[in-house]
């Protein structure tokens, strides 16, 4: 039994015809922290997407810049929404947030099955829709144990402390260098 969905699996054969024309290393086959350039690149696809898919929305994404708070507003001049528009944009970020976790060596089966279960034992007693229209979950909720799904995709708890480094050394630098060269690259 595979561990990968279908969509996984093509998302992955893509991604590898990629890397036999660059010089990218190839995907980890458990869970670790890619390096800063291949986080940089493949979040950035995300955000692409996801900004299109707000744009085929008929929305604009805003930034308060003393907070920092992002937003959503309607844009003004969109007469029509396009749903075929709207289904590819849809597909387009499923499939590079996909490629995220291949990136991060999930296997995604499992992990969507537990948040999907979790998300579904929010609708337990005690739960209620706020005045905003956001479900609260019941007091007793017991969200996933991620750490539990991860150790069985081989992550070792213990051997983090070299993911942390690569993850701090993202941070540390504001993922500074954006124009930064594949590795191996001149």
């Amino acid at each position: 039994m595979t561990l990968k969905t279908e969509h996984q699996l093509r998302v992955e054969d893509m991604m590898l015809k990629i890397r036999e024309r660059t010089n990218y290393p190839s995907l980890p086959d458990s869970p670790t922290i890619p390096s800063d350039f291949l986080l940089m690149k493949q979040a950035r696809l995300v955000m692409e997407e996801f900004l299109e898919l707000m744009d085929a929305c008929g929305l604009r994404v805003t930034c308060e810049l003393d907070s920092g708070e992002l937003g959503l507003k309607k844009k003004r001049d969109v007469i029509s929404m396009e749903l075929p528009h709207i289904a590819k944009e849809l597909v387009d970020v499923s499939v590079v947030v996909t490629g995220l976790m291949s990136e991060f060596g999930l296997k995604d089966k499992p992990l969507l099955e537990a948040v999907d279960n979790a998300n579904l034992r929010k609708f337990g007693p005690g739960s209620y829709v706020d005045e905003r229209g956001k479900l609260r979950k019941p007091k007793d909720f017991q969200d996933v144990n991620m750490s539990e799904c991860l150790k069985n995709q081989g992550w070792k708890e213990n051997s983090h402390e070299e993911d942390e480094t690569v993850l701090l050394q993202g941070r540390t630098n504001d993922f500074q260098g954006c124009e930064e060269k594949a590795p191996g690259g001149s």
